[in-house]
């Protein structure tokens, strides 16, 4: 027998009973109103099934919480009877017989699973009607689509290959110029000339002729690297650029270095059916972020509520 049910994809959301051992006698109070309409506390005990005193709402936090899903549950439904949507008996009973299935039960053997883990089958059902009437809510913000534009679906492809590129191989020619055994002046004079030789001469032999570190006979050559080995001075120099690129001048404490990619390995482009996966990954997450502001912030726009405590 299964530990844990799956309840596909609404959320259902279920609260361990908070029990004030001490009151036996539960006093009914308006906990909150909604455009004037109340929820009691004898209203959210029923629906959920607790044993909450004024009390508990006051100073427990999880209690709190639910009044708080009281008052998003009965907004739902006032905005389900706005835009005349509503839940039935038969789609009710088909989505729990697809929940049943779904843990390899049958509906019988499902409400047997709740009772053993303290769930109330009606309170669940109740709870899954109301999950069920935001659905059909949130399918007029799927109705009005999430358009994703090709600047979003660049910036997501440049996002890839950068964390891409962190594991992808590349070969490095430097110059470098030390700094012990000249004046800044110096250094800088020879900079100069290296840039200017830089315009017309191949790397390779500037870097032989200049270089002041033992790979400079060999023009420069440093070997092949993963970027994600380099410091953190070198990655910014030339993570950005394309083969046979020259950096900017890296000034470090000890040197002056000038920097080419010898060889770097191709960033894909993304294939059609790559870019219709991202733009579906994409317009997704735009659906979701737009279903979860709605049940968290717009929903509750046109409702004056009034919580008592």
């Amino acid at each position: 027998m299964i530990k844990k049910l799956r309840f596909l994809v609404l959320a259902v959301i279920l609260f361990t009973p908070i029990i004030n051992a001490n009151a036996e006698l539960f006093l009914d109070a308006i906990v909150a109103t909604i455009n004037d309409k109340p929820i009691t506390l004898s209203d959210i005990n029923k629906k959920y099934n607790k044993h909450l005193t004024y009390d508990d709402l006051k100073n427990n936090l999880q209690a709190s919480k639910i009044v708080d899903t009281a008052i998003l549950d009965t907004i739902v439904e006032l905005e389900g009877q706005k835009k005349r949507l509503s839940v039935s008996d038969k789609e009710l009973d088909s989505y729990i017989s697809q929940i049943a299935n779904k843990n390899s039960l049958t509906v019988p053997a499902f409400k047997e699973e709740l009772k053993k883990q303290n769930i109330s089958f009606k309170n669940y059902k109740e709870q899954i009607r109301s999950d069920i009437l935001k659905s059909k809510i949130a399918s007029n913000i799927i109705r009005n689509g999430a358009a994703v534009t090709d600047e979003e679906i660049n910036s997501y492809i440049k996002k890839v290959n950068e964390n891409n590129l962190l594991n992808s191989k590349i070969s490095l020619n430097q110059i470098c110029i030390l700094k012990g055994n000249k004046t800044e002046a110096e250094s800088l004079k020879v900079l100069k000339d290296i840039l200017e030789a830089l315009k017309n001469d191949d790397f390779k032999e500037v870097a032989k002729k200049y270089s002041e570190t033992p790979d400079a006979k060999n023009g420069g050559y440093l070997g092949e690297f993963e970027l994600n080995e380099l410091s953190n001075e070198i990655f910014n120099a030339i993570s950005q650029l394309s083969e046979n690129e020259v950096s900017k001048i890296v000034d470090t404490e000890n040197a002056y270095y000038i920097f080419q990619v010898a060889k770097k390995d191709a960033t894909k482009k993304p294939t059609e059916e790559e870019m219709r996966i991202i733009k579906a990954k994409l317009e997704e997450e735009h659906l979701k972020d737009a279903i979860d502001s709605y049940f968290s912030k717009e929903i509750y726009k046109n409702y004056s509520i009034d919580k008592k405590f």
